[in-house]
């Protein structure tokens, strides 16, 4: 008899011992699926919240909600332009008398400060932005994405249009225009004209020899300085005779200054005006 109790009194130990073993065991459970959830990684589902949604980029706006005036951002050391043909707003953008875009298709959108940003693609991509108070950043990035210019300057002739072929100097100046001709002639044989613009710099140039009617006319790109520091340009006529201007100065080309042009193995000079 005192056997018989001695083992019912082990087998309910034995009954409490699993009993109370299976209970830490559902919450050690409970436990570690609540541990997973909590310390799920930012990105997956379960740390995102309900009705989340990624950032939008910012819609480009359309050009028939802009305002269809040229003008001009200039900075101490660079300067961009946008224009507008058939509805649609270009920039050039450059450094000194050289444009390193010229009349590239521009996407304008706004952004969260009142302010907007133009953007183009050319070697580079190109961006103008212009602040509510008419202060503006020049920015470029090269191919893999780096700051290659970034500079702030003044936003002027807001509501005045701008071409090609004259825009404001290098200084922001409004009234004064860089638009110059230099008629000169070369020994006495061959009368030339140069033109030059603010965006270009000295972009052709007109010759006609005296005897002749016809005037042949060569485009020039800029070709770096010489050992005195001042500009040169080169071309060609028919990619036979080749063409060199000397801009006789090492500050930026303004009227009164003097050129030196080559043609054919044969030199003159001209003041522009």
């Amino acid at each position: 008899m005192r056997r018989s109790i001695i083992m019912r009194i082990k087998f309910l130990v034995i009954l409490l011992s699993v009993g109370l073993l299976f209970g830490c065991e559902n919450r050690a459970a409970d436990q570690s699926q609540e541990q997973s959830q909590s310390t799920a990684q930012p990105g997956s589902p379960a740390a995102q919240p309900t009705g989340a949604t990624a950032p939008q980029a910012p819609t480009p706006i359309p050009p028939s909600q802009l305002p269809q005036d040229g003008f001009s951002c200039v900075t101490p050391n660079y300067f961009g332009l946008i224009t507008w043909e058939q509805d649609q707003p270009q920039m050039s953008f450059g450094r000194g008398e050289v444009a390193s875009l010229r009349g590239a298709p521009v996407t304008v959108v706004g952004n969260a400060d009142g302010s907007k940003t133009y953007g183009a693609s050319g070697e580079s991509t190109y961006y103008i932005r212009v602040f509510p108070d008419q202060t503006c950043l020049l920015q470029t990035l090269s191919g893999q994405q780096e700051i290659a210019v970034e500079e702030y300057g003044q936003v002027s002739a807001i509501g005045q249009p701008i071409n090609n072929s004259s825009a404001n100097n290098a200084q922001g100046s409004t009234q004064d225009s860089l638009a110059m001709t230099c008629p000169g002639n070369i020994q006495s044989t061959i009368d030339f004209t140069a033109y030059h613009s603010r965006e270009a710099g000295f972009e052709r140039i007109d010759l006609k020899p005296r005897t002749s009617d016809t005037v042949l006319t060569s485009s020039l790109s800029y070709d770096g300085t010489n050992t005195k520091g001042q500009g040169i340009w080169r071309g060609n006529v028919n990619q036979m005779a080749d063409v060199t201007l000397v801009h006789l100065s090492t500050a930026q080309p303004k009227k009164g200054d003097e050129i030196s042009v080559g043609y054919d193995n044969r030199w003159g000079q001209a003041i522009c005006q």
